[in-house]
């Protein structure tokens, strides 16, 4: 890093280095500049464009719109296209080494051109002492072609774990390419309730289905790569599987998430292929525990899994016997004679009570949906007339050569009840008390716009004065002026936007108009999270916790909700910056929406 200064605990950093554009560079080692002191982590990406072209760069999207570390450098992703992982450092891991004849080639006929370094920072100290940041990795590189190409694949999970439990996060994805890879190195790596990680080939089918151990070992111990010992080449047809076990010894819940009072589940896997061509896509991610398990894989066999994927290895791979591992666990602990038990499967579960998946041409779900209707402003000065079962403004379409769909709400430049715009607000006919709401939504931009998810109470249960007193659950609010800043937020009496201090937060997903994300609402009797994905990992990135203290009127939530669907036109927030009446007209995308509730 080029003298980086981070200004709290869990800050990421970026810096990016352009490559030769007319000749390529040939990578064959790493040696980290760094200490665990001051890293989490360090990881070095290959960029078709960085996220940025600062010299520094906060490329962590995970960062609240309040943190303080924004105003000293500006915000983005880390890349803004093409990104593929070439190197993971952690925990003080030593050089790594290319075999003879092995190297990543970056630079000039590759998509990669530019080399991204990330730094996770763990510790500020040195920062409020007035010093910088040089930490960074040595590379060897040389202009001579090798025969052999190296490439990166990481399998990741999403998912949670309950307190007091011990959980197994699984992950395994198909190799579609026509290639044969040859994995030579591992690595492992989790927080502080990791035990042990361990990767496999799988290959054949049911009773006839083999795994054969790619690397196993405890992610307590220094994260470097380190040598696979034996021979397993993948090919096209083969699975590769992750499988990561963990023992949650604290009072609260622990997720997958990007800071370190979080959880991670990753398994690295450094492979060579003869000649250039390696995977299209080095990445393969599950949603985790309880929505995934290698149980629900028609195409995994889940008794031919050796037993000892969910064991701490002896060393070197493991803690000696009786040495600690993070969080006072020790290598002598006893893990569950059946380790499938561990999973949900076994247990209570997320269990799907309601859904619309819009797989059809043509007006909404009536049995499902209700309308608001009017064009009156809405308590917000909003610009436009919502209307009733309208398909103009809400309607359902197949994806083209697909059997499924997706649900349009389509605001619309348009004379209609004495107002200019159209656009539509559904809302579910059915309600919950808790549970978890996850919407998969592709959002609209351009100035003067306002969608939402978000959800209202069905009755004034604490209140004659329905809002705000009987509150409010802002799931995914956006404004078209500013399109990737998502927002999350509650009302309540004592809370709320007409007295200027509702609770919420935002953060940057770079993506939010251009893909598809997923929307998440955790809501139990004492806690209110959201969080915004992918299909990978729903839970990447949490947006906003709301606490329960105090009496209903800071927790109004122990009643009925039902869910809101809607874009608005202008409005005091929606439309403070004006509105640009030559976008018209403009489209929120929702794939599905489903409700789960604890069974």
């Amino acid at each position: 890093m080029p003298d980086a200064v981070a200004t709290h605990v869990d800050d990421y950093l970026c810096t990016s280095y352009e490559m030769d554009s007319d000749n390529p560079t040939y990578i064959t080692a790493f040696n980290p500049a760094a200490t665990s002191k001051d890293a989490h982590h360090i990881l070095l990406y290959g960029c078709t464009e960085p996220g940025s072209h600062q010299k520094i760069w906060n490329c962590g999207e995970m960062a609240y719109s309040n943190d303080s570390s924004k105003k000293s450098y500006e915000t983005g992703p880390t890349c803004a296209s093409g990104a593929t992982i070439i190197y993971a450092w952690a925990l003080d891991a030593d050089k790594t080494e290319l075999p003879k004849d092995v190297a990543f080639k970056v630079g000039v006929s590759t998509p990669i051109k530019y080399l991204v370094l990330q730094v996770h920072y763990a510790n500020i100290d040195k920062f409020k002492a007035g010093q910088s940041d040089r930490s960074g990795l040595i590379l060897t590189t040389s202009p001579v072609p090798t025969p052999k190409r190296a490439g990166i694949f990481l399998l990741v999970t999403g998912g949670h774990i309950e307190p007091k439990t011990e959980e197994v996060f699984e992950v395994a994805c198909e190799i579609k390419d026509d290639i044969v890879m040859h994995p030579f190195a591992f690595r492992t790596h989790a927080h502080k309730l990791g035990l042990v990680n361990s990767g496999y080939r799988v290959r054949g089918e049911g009773d006839d289905q083999e795994w054969t151990e790619i690397g196993r070992r405890s992610p307590q111990l220094p994260q470097m790569f380190y040598p696979i010992q034996s021979d397993v080449p993948i090919k096209q047809g083969d699975y590769v599987a992750a499988a990561c076990t963990m023992f949650n010894y604290q009072s609260h819940t622990v997720r997958i998430g990007a800071t370190g009072n979080d959880e991670m589940c990753n398994f690295y896997m450094m492979y060579w292929v003869d000649g250039d061509k390696i995977l299209e896509d080095g990445f393969c991610a599950s949603s985790g525990p309880p929505q995934y398990y290698f149980g629900y894989d028609r195409n995994l066999n889940v008794d031919k899994i050796p037993e000892n994927v969910f064991r701490i290895p002896p060393p070197p791979n493991g803690p000696a016997p009786g040495e600690p591992l993070q969080g006072g666990h020790h290598m002598t602990m006893q893990h569950k004679t059946n380790p499938r038990c561990i999973v949900a499967i076994c247990q209570a579960a997320w269990v799907r009570v309601w859904e619309d998946n819009f797989d059809w041409n043509g007006g909404v779900d009536l049995n499902k949906w209700d309308f608001d209707e009017g064009g009156h402003g809405w308590g917000n000065n909003e610009e436009q007339f919502y209307t009733r079962n309208r398909q103009e403004n809400a309607r359902c379409e197949l994806f083209p050569g697909s059997g499924n769909g997706r649900l349009i709400i389509e605001a619309r430049k348009e004379n209609y009840g004495n107002r200019r715009f159209t656009s539509a607000r559904l809302k579910s006919k059915a309600a919950w008390t808790y549970g978890r709401l996850q919407i998969r939504a592709k959002l609209p931009t351009g100035r003067g716009l306002w969608p939402a998810l978000w959800l209202l109470p069905r009755g004034s249960v604490y209140s004659a004065n329905y809002w705000p007193d009987n509150g409010e659950i802002d799931l995914m609010e956006q404004v078209g002026y500013d399109p990737l800043r998502i927002h999350s937020t509650v009302h309540t009496k004592a809370n709320n936007h007409m007295l200027g201090n509702h609770p919420s937060h935002s953060v940057i997903v770079g993506d939010a108009t251009s893909n598809f994300k997923i929307y998440t609402l955790d809501w139990n009797v004492d806690k209110i999270e959201m969080f915004v994905g992918d299909e990978g990992n729903p839970f990447q990135t949490r947006i906003f916790i709301w606490n329960k203290h105090g009496d209903w009127t800071t927790w109004p939530f122990d009643q009925p909700f039902f869910v809101i669907l809607n874009i608005a036109v202008g409005g005091f927030w929606g439309g403070s910056q004006g509105i640009d009446e030559n976008i018209f007209p403009r489209r929120m995308e929702i794939d599905w929406v489903y409700y789960y509730q604890w069974r």
